[in-house]
């Protein structure tokens, strides 16, 4: 079902919405990761379910566990990209803030230790 929603299809973040209330703590992860990669596809149909239960911040991130920089910089172009697409005016404070969450995130992960 992860996999579906990942994919951005309407009808699979309209599923999505309608499971988050039900999520607990590592489910609601899952699930908002799948989001995050359904954000890349579709963001105009997944800024509209942020908010509330499921947090914009939250999909507006890079999912991947230890990423490298190469690929959080190449998450970030492709998020970029896509909320470049997005052309509804009624979301454009979504795009606004989400734009700016990925361009907070460091694409340098290492700490030097």
């Amino acid at each position: 079902m992860l996999n579906r929603i990942s994919m951005g299809n309407d009808e699979w973040l309209a599923v999505a919405a309608a499971l988050r209330p039900g999520t607990d703590a590592g489910t609601g992860e899952d699930l908002t990761g799948a989001l995050a990669y359904a954000l890349l596809k579709n963001p105009q149909g997944v800024l509209p379910l942020t908010g509330g239960s499921i947090p914009l911040e939250a999909v507006c991130n890079v999912p991947l566990i230890e990423p490298t920089d190469a690929q959080v910089a190449k998450w970030k172009a492709e998020a970029l990209t896509a909320l470049s697409r997005v052309k509804a005016t009624s979301l454009a404070r979504e795009v606004a803030a989400c734009r700016a969450d990925f361009l907070a995130v460091p694409v340098h992960q290492d700490s030097g230790a």
